[in-house]
């Protein structure tokens, strides 16, 4: 019921997501206890036949005693596509040595994530479709800088995919 709550002035520019002056009809969100030291928003570019511009929040934490950990959430293209806006997400992703990790519905399957280079998968199993999982879309990428502690494919909690969880440390 959040869409019934959405103030009428609400736009993708109001929230400096992308430049759409068009209300959306779904978002990105990176929600944490942690304090946030840094927030960008990257454009990964829009594909053909695909409606939606597609980028990526990059949101860097402080980790108590630890250090910087930056979350890159992403929602990829459904088009066949998905893989160039991968490369181009790491492309950016390297050009800083943060310890990173790249979450989210990256609409390709498992293999394919190997382009991320550098990067490895935290969890390993179906998500989609939630009603009768065939494949992985929805991907927990570790930088080499993360330790991958354990992971796994949550049950439904009200979407068309399966939540994944992962247990992460930085090295």
């Amino acid at each position: 019921m959040l869409r019934d709550n959405l103030v009428d002035d609400t736009t993708l520019r109001s929230y400096g997501i992308a430049d759409e002056p068009v209300r959306g009809q779904w978002g990105l969100a990176t929600l944490t206890t942690m304090p946030v030291t840094g927030y960008e928003v990257v454009d990964l570019g829009r594909i053909a036949g695909d409606a939606t511009p597609r980028a990526a929040q990059l949101v860097t934490v402080e980790l108590p005693g630890r250090g910087p950990l930056r979350i890159a959430n992403t929602h990829l293209t459904y088009r066949l596509l998905s893989p160039v806006q991968l490369l181009r997400l790491v492309r950016r992703l390297d050009a800083d040595d943060i310890p990173t990790v790249i979450v989210g519905d990256l609409n390709m399957p498992g293999p394919f994530t190997g382009l991320a280079a550098g990067y490895a998968q935290a969890v390993s199993g179906r998500t989609f479709p939630a009603h009768r999982p065939l494949l992985q879309l929805d991907h927990i990428l570790a930088s080499r800088q993360v330790a991958r502690c354990g992971g796994e494919v949550l049950p439904p909690a009200g979407s068309d995919h399966l939540p994944v969880r992962a247990r992460l440390r930085l090295r």
